[in-house]
């Protein structure tokens, strides 16, 4: 009797410390969870946990599926590599999103739970760029550096499933849609060598869109694009006007798509910011604020 009291409690024992095999800090490209990578071939990067000592991963399994279908399916690799697993399945589409999951052996025979992560795809070859940049042609822009507003309204008629938007400037950019700030960042895009490349971020703005009229509002700053640098206090380095380049995908809820672009029919004016540097700090004259310039119903009419 005691014998089968002993075998249970040891099989008990061995079904907890089998359950302890988990996985966590799952990352594609070094973020949890992102909305908007930019390489056509992502790394895969995870952490395996256990409650045993002298624990350590043999294999490993990954598979990865865009919804429908399982774009790849690694098998079961040898491996104790845990970073940056390259992806190796059918080329990924631009601004798609994909769901991948992973499972590990140890070095103990055991396997872990198959983990869940999802990550989503931004621009992945410049001829998805249907955006034009666009400066607000204000003579006081380019000479004196004032901060510009860009404004564009739409319409969005049906049901909205989702939406991103995929944003850069030369200089800095503070973007607003239907009167609410779009991410929490600040001096976004950030400092790059501008005449070689920029860097572009990746927001999901599904939540400040709604069904019917919306609007877009875009402040435009020197930044160091524009800038004095170096100790010969040198002025526009790289050019002598602010531009934006900005490209929204909406995807409605019958499966259509609606693409909103920076072009020749967004409007500008001068904003309350009169001057705006990264070292010299900013003059504002709240007397030319023009309050809700990024919501719908605001009359652009000058």
């Amino acid at each position: 009797m005691k014998k089968n009291i002993l075998i249970l409690i040891l099989v008990s024992f061995s079904s907890i410390a089998f359950g302890q095999l988990t996985l966590r800090n799952l990352t594609v490209e070094n973020v949890s969870n992102p909305i908007g990578i930019g390489v056509k071939t992502p790394r895969f990067s995870w952490q395996l946990v256990s409650d045993k000592r002298n624990v350590k991963q043999s294999a490993y399994e990954i598979q990865v599926i865009d919804g429908k279908n399982t774009v790849w399916a690694s098998g079961k690799v040898a491996s104790e590599t845990s970073i940056f697993n390259k992806y190796a399945g059918t080329p990924l589409e631009s601004d798609s999103q994909y769901t991948w999951q992973l499972r590990v052996w140890d070095n103990q025979g055991h396997v872990s739970n198959w983990a869940t992560a999802s990550f989503g795809t931004a621009l992945l070859d410049s001829k998805d760029w249907k955006a034009s940049w666009i400066s607000s042609g204000l003579k006081t822009d380019k000479v004196n550096g004032i901060v510009p507003i860009l404004r564009k309204s739409f319409l969005a008629s049906k049901k909205i499933t989702s939406a991103k938007v995929y944003v850069t400037s030369r200089g800095l950019y503070d973007a607003q849609i239907n009167g609410k700030r779009m991410g929490d960042a600040y001096l976004s895009p950030g400092w790059t060598s501008y005449n070689k490349h920029l860097q572009y971020q990746t927001y999901d703005v599904a939540d400040l869109l709604m069904q019917g009229n919306n609007a877009i509002g875009v402040l435009l700053g020197s930044g160091w694009y524009r800038t004095r640098l170096t100790w010969a206090n040198k002025k526009n380095i790289y050019g002598k006007e602010t531009a934006l380049l900005f490209q929204m995908v909406v995807k409605y809820a019958d499966g259509t798509t609606e693409t909103v672009v920076s072009d020749g029919s967004w409007k500008a004016a001068k904003s309350h910011i009169l001057y705006s540097e990264i070292y010299n700090g900013e003059i504002q004259d709240m007397n030319f604020e023009q309050k809700k310039y990024s919501v719908a119903d605001f009359d652009d009419s000058k």
